[in-house]
């Protein structure tokens, strides 16, 4: 089942509770993790040390638990066209674009805080 491979483990390509409501149009920024995935700790690491959610509006779901946003998640990575197979966290649905990995996350959050 390609959700229990998602769920199993997080994605690193080296480089519990929801925080907010999720909003349905694409300009919504989604954050995915899973509670025990260490790069998802450093990723809300990164969040915390810079303050983000101060400067960026954004939700946080958790996925390994939770399989409402489990589904979510994967609903949003169909949209980009991603392998389920393939997926994992941390996972970013960001302005209608997928992003997985920490680096490429803290880039779009720094740009983001960059551009106010």
């Amino acid at each position: 089942m390609a959700l229990t491979v998602f769920l199993s483990g997080c994605y690193n390509k080296n480089n519990p509770d929801d925080t907010a409501p999720v909003a349905k149009d694409a300009s919504s920024i989604i954050f995915f993790y899973g509670q025990e995935c260490p790069h998802c700790h450093d990723v809300k690491k990164y969040f915390e040390e810079n303050k983000t959610h101060e400067k960026v509006e954004f939700s946080e779901r958790e996925v390994y638990h939770d399989q409402a946003n489990a589904n979510l998640m994967l609903e949003k990575a169909s949209v980009c066209g991603l392998d389920k197979g393939k997926l994992g966290v941390p996972f970013l649905w960001a302005e209608g674009k997928c992003l997985m990995g920490e680096q490429p996350i803290e880039d779009f959050f720094n740009a983001k805080i960059n551009a106010k």
